[in-house]
């Protein structure tokens, strides 16, 4: 599934961002080597990474 259609960017390639440390949509951006051109992918990027945070505090937490 395309994250960004502006970059041509999926969600493979943005989940790996996320999940190398990179935070925030304009981290993520960086990490890829590409610049926001619309911002429509902005909010989808922060609940990619809100999805991320969730999951690794259930992990902790199961532990």
């Amino acid at each position: 599934m395309f994250v960004c259609v502006c970059n041509a960017i999926g969600d493979k390639c943005v989940s790996k961002a996320i999940n190398d440390g990179h935070g925030d949509p304009d981290a993520v951006y960086e990490a890829l080597g590409v610049a926001p051109q619309c911002g429509q992918c902005a909010e989808t990027i922060e609940e990619m990474i809100f999805d991320h945070r969730c999951k690794s505090r259930m992990l902790i937490a199961a532990e």
